[in-house]
């Protein structure tokens, strides 16, 4: 296995795709291979040599099907620990996994009663890394920003052509963001010598109002703005909205569940362009509105915290 030595980039296995693996792999032929995660197991069973990779970066997420999240990710810490692989295995990981020891004002029961399926299979997966026997590294990652089909730059550009949208505290709540770029440097520079054996770390580039950054990266010649929202709920709704939707997403989760496992999904390798016409709007969603609620706690109060900005 190449050793890694100052300024030499580390070879990394990418598992799953998406606009995340596609930007990390972007540029690096040499360094990396990504494999969709559906055929990760088949790949180290007649292809796979993980001894010479450096850093295994899963990130796959099958959105048809938990359980074969669980158990396709259950399997490849089986085999790393049969293999006695040496590198180091990074699982990314979602905030909402952590949003108790993130924000000051995050319910507990509002999210057991959301049933987050992309949540509940991480939680699952940070879990069972914890018999991996190799270096390994649960990354929590914030708001992703610098990918152009990505979701938060979508929305933000959504942002920017509407004229007044109503958000929780007029955007005034501070979060943590993370540029796209410094990631991909974190990976392809990581060194375990200068960590311990099993490691989590919550990544960022910047802490700031959403209202600074939304006008410092997105809006520097829109006409945006950002007001307080109709009603104080998190939801942003009234209060007969708000009982229909906390009574409806737990039953649309599971009958969700139960659909995509008697059902076939079709799968397509890589197709993450963006096919959706963005529109302007005066509202954001309840979901989202529900995040964009929290109150993040300070980078010093958080000991897993580590800014990337300086890669």
């Amino acid at each position: 296995m190449q050793v890694i030595m100052n300024k030499m980039k580390a070879n990394v296995l990418v598992v799953g795709s998406g606009n995340i693996s596609d930007y990390i792999i972007s540029g690096e032929k040499d360094n990396t291979t990504i494999v969709p995660l559906r055929k990760i197991m088949q790949w180290v069973k007649n292809e796979g040599n993980l001894s010479a990779y450096d850093v295994v970066a899963f990130l796959g997420y099958d959105r048809y099907n938990i359980f074969k999240n669980i158990i396709i990710f259950f399997k490849f810490a089986l085999y790393i620990n049969k293999s006695k692989y040496k590198g180091s295995l990074m699982l990314f990981n979602t905030q909402g996994i952590r949003l108790g020891r993130l924000s000051s004002n995050r319910s507990s029961m509002s999210g057991f009663l959301s049933f987050d399926r992309y949540v509940l299979t991480k939680r699952t997966q940070s879990w069972i890394m914890r018999f991996v026997k190799c270096h390994s590294v649960n990354i929590i990652i914030p708001i992703v920003y610098g990918l152009k089909n990505g979701n938060f730059d979508i929305f933000m550009t959504q942002l920017s052509k509407s004229k007044e949208v109503e958000f929780p505290n007029k955007a005034r709540n501070s979060y943590y963001f993370l540029h796209i770029q410094k990631l991909k440097e974190f990976v392809f520079n990581y060194d375990p010598l200068k960590r311990g054996l099993k490691v989590e770390l919550f990544l960022y580039t910047k802490f700031t109002s959403m209202f600074e950054f939304f006008n410092e990266k997105y809006c520097q010649q829109c006409d945006t703005q950002l007001i307080e929202t109709k009603y104080s709920n998190i939801y942003n709704l009234n209060k007969i909205e708000v009982i229909k939707l906390r009574l409806k997403r737990p039953v649309k989760n599971l009958l969700s569940i139960m659909w995509n496992i008697a059902r076939k999904p079709m799968y397509a390798d890589n197709k993450n362009e963006c096919i959706q016409e963005i529109k302007p709007i005066t509202k954001i969603s309840p979901e989202s509105n529900k995040f964009y609620s929290l109150v993040f706690l300070k980078p010093e109060e958080i000991p897993t915290s580590e800014n990337i900005n300086s890669l």
